[in-house]
This record gives C-alpha cells, structure tokens and sequence, in this order.
C-alpha cells in the first residue's frame, strides 16, 4: 500500500517488509502497515540511520 500524498514506499533487500517516507529532506521514517488504517513505526532517522 502506498499513500501519495506521504510519497511512502517500499523497501527492498532485507527491509522489503517495510515502507518509508521523507520526513524532511535529510530524515526519514521506516514503518510497517499492519492494517490499512494502522502501522507500527520502525524507525526515524538519518537515511544511513535507518537504511
């Protein structure tokens, strides 16, 4: 599932359970939906951070 006005997408290799987003130019946020109106967060960070 994706969510366009987030620009969510998702992830590859071992993180392909999991979507991600900009929160702003330099952090992001790793998460996985559980449901289509719930996620659980994963992680917020830097792109080496969280990647």
């Amino acid at each position: 599932m994706q969510i366009p006005m987030l620009k969510t997408h998702g992830l590859s290799g071992s993180l392909k359970n999991y979507s991600a987003f900009s929160i702003t130019y330099e952090y992001r946020l790793v998460f996985r939906f559980i449901t289509d109106n719930k996620a659980l967060l994963i992680a917020i960070g830097t792109h080496d951070d969280v990647y």
